[in-house]
């Protein structure tokens, strides 16, 4: 489904958030909905030791704040540009009334969510029986996959694992024959 295909009775504001800033902040109830045309978000969650650890990222063409509106909770985890982030804003209430005259739109809602709820229950399942290092290597894969090697930096890392920094530098060099950490880039052994 086509989420920028708004009707034109669904007043939207086109907002710019540049990269760190916050898109959504737990210190404030959330009445909209948001759809990322460009960039990266990331959902935060403060740990109780103080660390911030990502548990989504979010990729064009993706949505959130639908958890404020289809319940009775309105404080978001925080939601953070990892990247510029170009992004619609509608009010709850008129993609509520959007939802009720558009099945498909209803249904896409619904899947995703049950998507983000299938890929947080089996991916933490799944982290639960791996090392950090096992950990490190999917991650290390996946950002290979998808180009990003180069943007990654440790902090960054750091959250997506939800290791501290001393740890990420002992699991680095254990798998140095796979990837290394030289001249702050991540480049793919040899």
């Amino acid at each position: 489904m086509d989420l920028t295909a708004i009707p034109k009775d669904i007043p939207s504001q086109a907002l710019f958030y540049p990269k760190g800033s916050h898109i959504l902040s737990d210190l404030e109830e959330n009445h909209h909905f948001f759809i990322l045309l460009e960039g990266m978000a990331d959902v935060m969650y403060l740990g109780p030791g103080g660390e911030d650890m990502r548990v989504y990222r979010y990729l064009p063409v993706d949505f959130f704040g639908e958890v404020e509106m289809l319940t009775d909770h309105r404080q978001p985890l925080p939601v953070i540009a990892a990247a510029d982030c170009r992004i619609l804003r509608l009010s709850h209430r008129d993609v509520l009334a959007w939802m009720e005259r558009d099945f498909t739109l209803s249904r896409h809602v619904m899947g995703r969510m049950c998507q983000k709820l299938l890929d947080g229950m089996t991916g933490k399942a799944q982290m639960r029986y791996l090392t950090q290092a096992q950990r490190y290597l999917l991650a290390m894969e996946a950002h290979a996959r998808a180009g990003e090697l180069p943007l990654l930096t440790k902090e960054s890392l750091c959250q997506e694992l939800c290791v501290p920094l001393r740890s990420l530098n002992r699991i680095i060099a254990q798998c140095a024959d796979r990837y290394r950490f030289e001249k702050g880039r991540f480049t793919a052994a040899p």
